[in-house]
């Protein structure tokens, strides 16, 4: 059994063809496996500030600002009405002590 030397070389030729494709092969997937492995620290450093940026999320959070709005708006308004609880009955109190001021100046007048 000879082998045609043509045929020999071809094939050696397309061995060195498949090994050097396989070689080139081998960088690609490495170049794609570190752009892989960053894109998954990207993602790991996004997902954390994400995180974080939930806590803000949660303090503004439209609803439960709203509940906060309607319980500061009740506080305020019993504080308003304890404050004019509070200055009415000085305002009888000032009316009364006009009018007793009045009618003691009016007596020392026609005294």
């Amino acid at each position: 059994m000879t082998y045609d030397p043509l045929v020999i070389i071809a094939t050696l030729i397309n061995l060195v063809a498949l090994g050097g494709f396989a070689y080139w092969t081998r960088g690609w997937f490495t170049a794609l496996k570190g752009a892989v492995d960053v894109q998954k620290e990207t993602i790991a450093a996004q997902k954390e500030q994400l995180q974080g940026l939930q806590s803000l999320l949660n303090v503004t959070d439209y609803p439960e600002m709203l509940k906060r709005l309607a319980a500061y708006k009740e506080f305020v308004d019993r504080e308003k009405e304890a404050a004019i609880q509070e200055l009415q009955p000085n305002s009888q109190r000032n009316k009364l002590n006009r009018q007793n001021l009045y009618r003691n100046v009016r007596n020392f007048m026609l005294a």
